[in-house]
């Protein structure tokens, strides 16, 4: 929220309010004020984050955690120390851009608050490199999706608190002498910055649902699950909130400020708080239930289902339902084994028959999923005629 705030502060400036209005002294010491504040924030965050870090590491109590030798435990022996050691330099360097950018006293200069911006985009690259994105398989898109993310609502909620802080105490004239406009005009050119943050929002939390969330029985019982719908339906009130907004700008009936405005800043912030805590849960996919699927083959028609229970690391229950076109069980059916192959590591695959159980219906278990993640499973079906056919199934197997 310090970095949002950051962000909206400056950018609120540069692209909302800009240069052509004369902007009084009690909202320039304001905004310097606010800046430097949410600089204090961005710094607790940071010193807090080595500890928090070093009690989930160690195991240990928030007590435990200020240990020095635990501490230099953290910093010199995880990927996460070094993460820690890159943000407080760029977050040191930041402070230094941004003390001398405010001494040039100009808040409307790209050029004065250009490597400000450059280093606040930094630090959110970094938060990027601990999140659970960064702990994916192919860690670059994940990483990308999350970091486009992060500054898309960095920037959305950034400005709209730089608005409900300032526009109240700036209500200049605009260039026409039209007063009343004033709001008019903010919102529409805050319209732009919030609907482009909406897309990649959108787009990028998708990609990261679809990812971390891979059923719908994950997204009900687990709490990542949970917290992530109660994170959604407030973005679509934000969504509503927003084009409330953007609806009555156009028609350039408001002239102050309303409650809406406020309360779309309100769910913003609960949206974060929500993101924060997501951050802190492992992932709906370390418990995404019993998989249950069927396809239907292309040769000869024949509808296989496949179940695993509970679908976690160690041992498991797998039955194989096969139908043929008409919807009986075929009696034509000499075996059934399972192929199953790590998606994420290169482990060779393993292989085992399995036993008929009922017509049409072949069950077992075995501890073939021996690790969390996502898994390829290849039924195949030899027919007494010796003829067969292959369906597989991909499969995500949770850790606890």
């Amino acid at each position: 929220m310090s970095i949002a705030l950051y962000i909206g502060v400056i950018f609120f400036h540069l692209f909302i309010y800009r240069a052509e209005h004369q902007e009084s002294s009690k909202v320039q010491s304001r905004s310097k004020k606010i800046i430097w504040l949410s600089l204090l924030g961005i710094a607790i965050s940071l010193l807090i984050n080595l500890p928090l870090q070093t009690s989930i590491n160690a195991n240990v109590t928030w007590s435990q955690a200020f240990t020095p030798s635990l501490l230099k435990e953290t910093l010199n022996h995880t990927a996460f120390g070094l993460i820690w050691i890159v943000q407080m330099i760029i977050f040191g360097i930041l402070v230094i851009t941004t003390y001398f950018a405010l001494k040039q006293g100009s808040l409307f200069s790209i050029k004065v608050w250009g490597a400000s911006i450059i280093f606040i985009i930094g630090l959110l690259v970094t938060k990027s490199l601990t999140s659970h994105a960064a702990g994916s398989h192919h860690e670059i898109i994940p990483v990308a999706m999350d970091f486009l993310h992060l500054v898309a609502a960095s920037v959305w909620i950034g400005i709209l608190s730089a608005i409900v802080i300032f526009l109240p105490k700036s209500r200049p004239k605009t260039e026409n002498g039209d007063q009343s406009s004033f709001y008019s005009m903010v919102i529409q050119r805050f319209s732009p910055w919030a609907i482009g943050a909406v897309i990649i929002i959108l787009a990028t939390g998708m990609y990261g649902s679809f990812m971390y969330v891979p059923t719908f029985y994950s997204l009900i019982h687990t709490s990542y699950g949970r917290v992530l719908l109660g994170k959604i339906i407030l973005f679509f009130l934000m969504l509503l909130l927003g084009a409330f907004h953007l609806t009555q700008g156009k028609k350039r009936k408001r002239q102050k400020l309303g409650w809406t405005l406020g309360l779309e800043l309100t769910v913003g912030v609960i949206v974060m708080v929500m993101a924060a805590i997501l951050t802190n849960l492992p992932p709906a996919t370390a418990s995404p239930g019993p998989f249950d699927q069927t396809k239907r083959t292309v040769d000869n028609g024949y509808h296989v289902s496949l179940h695993i229970s509970p679908d976690k690391e160690g041992v498991n229950v797998f039955k194989v339902e096969l139908k043929d076109k008409s919807g009986r069980a075929p009696t034509n059916i000499e075996q059934v084994t399972l192929t199953f192959s790590s998606a994420d590591v290169q482990a060779g695959e393993s292989t085992m028959i399995v036993p008929n159980a009922a017509p049409g219906v072949f069950q077992t278990e075995g501890m073939h999923l021996n690790m969390a993640g996502r898994w390829n499973v290849r039924v195949h079906v030899l027919t007494k005629s010796l003829d067969s056919f292959d369906t597989d199934f991909r499969v995500v197997v949770g850790s606890h």
